[in-house]
């Protein structure tokens, strides 16, 4: 059986990550994005997001993206001679031009650090509204239609399960599990403890939507088995 996935009950784990309190989903109601949306990244670093343009300014240069391909975010510690001293909220975009545009929020010995998390989400909603929204929503459907999504050459998610590509092993929905740690989260399967991949929020393009995916067909599945 092809399961089919609830957008309207994805879109806020999509936006929203699991980087300050693991664990922890802040579910907001969707609003119609204005524009220009504007972000005091740090010292003379500017973001600025208009109705068909993403423009950074990094303080020597400015970048820009129409339509970025590829999002990814998290947290990267800073550390100091084996101190960590804070930390870097970093939101990471592939152009259409094959460039990579990268934007930290940082903070130091925990100073504004709730503040800084703040705009660094709203940046990243902001960011997911403009350019990826639509791309999620197409991606639905192309899974309801029953066709495979493709997530880089690591991952593939089917009417079975995740397929991890590269080892050529499949994780049925049926034994998966999905559990959200601070820099990545780890899908692997319950009555295999081999059977098992870690996505990185910093390395995996578009970790946000495969993760959304999954949870989504699991709720489903889960539903599915409870009412049989």
């Amino acid at each position: 059986m092809h399961l089919t996935v609830d957008l309207t009950r994805l879109v806020f784990i999509a936006r929203r990550g699991y980087l300050l309190y693991p664990g922890i989903i802040a579910t907001i109601p969707q609003k119609l994005m204005e524009y220009p949306q504007k972000f005091e990244v740090g010292a003379n670093r500017k973001l600025t997001i208009l109705d068909n343009e993403i423009i950074y300014y990094n303080g020597i240069r400015t970048l820009r993206t129409a339509q970025p391909e590829s999002l990814r975010f998290g947290p990267l510690p800073i550390d100091v001679y084996h101190f960590r001293i804070g930390y870097s909220y970093r939101i990471e975009l592939m152009t259409e031009h094959q460039s990579l545009i990268t934007i930290p929020f940082n903070t130091y010995f925990g100073i504004g650090r709730r503040k800084t998390y703040e705009k660094y989400q709203d940046a990243v909603d902001a960011i997911w509204e403009h350019s990826f929204q639509k791309i999620y929503e197409e991606t639905i459907e192309a899974f309801n239609e029953g066709m495979d999504i493709i997530f880089s050459d690591k991952y593939t998610v089917c009417g079975e399960g995740l397929m991890l590509t590269k080892r050529n092993e499949l994780i049925p929905y049926e034994e998966m599990q999905i559990q959200d740690r601070f820099e990545d989260f780890v899908v692997n399967s319950k009555t295999d403890p081999k059977l098992y991949t870690t996505v990185s929020y910093l390395k995996d393009w578009n970790w946000m939507m495969l993760h959304s995916l999954l949870t989504g067909i699991l709720e489903q599945t889960k539903a599915h088995n409870n009412s049989v």
